[in-house]
């Protein structure tokens, strides 16, 4: 049997051990970190201090079943870090930090705790960049605290509900039902809050607060979670400074992150921390 398939024993405990992290962490120069929230909820995180004297420091957040130290979560870091210093957070219940997560409400604290870090340390500028569920949570965070320089929300919808796709059929029933919050926490090693949202603000109705902090919003053709009129919905209630773009062949979230589009990224950042925006691209 090839070590490839998918019935191999070993290639599921590989999986498992990408899905929880075991043996898993940043090849350059970092360190690990610990926050807390204004909940009082403690965070793992850790911190890439790229080049000498950074003025910039980008916040990466991943998205609902991931953590900071998956390989693609990892291989978008390391190319930031060229550039600037990196955050990458792990959201409350997931990864090596403390509670339960509500799949993307109360993480706006984490976010501004990340926020506040990143202030602490020096750096004049902050940038957040979320991934799917972080792609939701950084629109929401600036929408309701401020406080980023730049944010990147890739592969988020602008609303919560009205998505009939299979992917998230799967997740709504991880999320809403004691087996699969059962499943979550002993296999995929992510606590889910049994809390429901209080008629939280949708990314739809918050995005044009972020004005005039600029905004970039990636969606990928593939993204079998959420359609690209999702992405287009969030860009066209957004204010200027805006840009979108529309990935060819972009899986979603994490799944499109390669090294190519990582470091094409990093010189896109660079270009809207100096005020160059170019509106919809793709």
């Amino acid at each position: 049997m090839d070590a490839t398939d998918n019935r191999d024993p070993r290639c599921a405990l590989r999986r498992l051990a990408v899905q929880r992290g075991w043996g898993q962490r940043y090849a350059g120069p970092h360190r690990d970190v610990r926050l807390r929230t204004r909940d009082g909820v403690g965070l793992a995180a850790t911190y890439l201090p790229g080049p000498e004297r950074a003025e910039v420091c980008v916040v990466v957040c991943h998205g609902f079943l991931a953590h900071r130290l998956k390989p693609k979560v990892r291989v978008l870091a390391e190319a930031l870090s060229e550039r600037f210093a990196v955050l990458a957070l792990d959201f409350r219940g997931h990864g090596d930090s403390a509670g339960s997560t509500s799949t993307g409400q109360t993480e706006v604290l984490d976010v501004q705790a990340a926020v506040a870090y990143a202030r602490d340390l020096g750096h004049e500028k902050v940038a957040t960049l979320g991934m799917s569920m972080g792609g939701v949570i950084v629109v929401r965070h600036a929408g309701l605290f401020g406080g980023s320089d730049l944010v990147v929300s890739i592969s988020a919808p602008a609303q919560f509900y009205l998505h009939d796709s299979p992917a998230l059929e799967q997740a709504t029933w991880l999320m809403r039902t004691g087996l699969g919050r059962t499943v979550a926490r002993w296999i995929l090693g992510v606590r889910i809050s049994l809390k429901g949202w209080n008629d939280a603000i949708p990314p739809e109705k918050i995005v044009a607060r972020l004005a005039p902090t600029p905004l970039l919003i990636v969606h990928g053709t593939n993204d079998h979670y959420f359609a690209i009129a999702q992405a287009e919905m969030l860009f066209e209630r957004a204010e200027e400074p805006k840009e979108l773009w529309v990935e060819e062949g972009f899986g979603h979230s994490e799944d499109g992150l390669t090294p190519q589009f990582s470091v094409r990224l990093r010189d896109a950042l660079a270009r809207m921390l100096g005020g160059d925006m170019l509106g919809r691209a793709g």
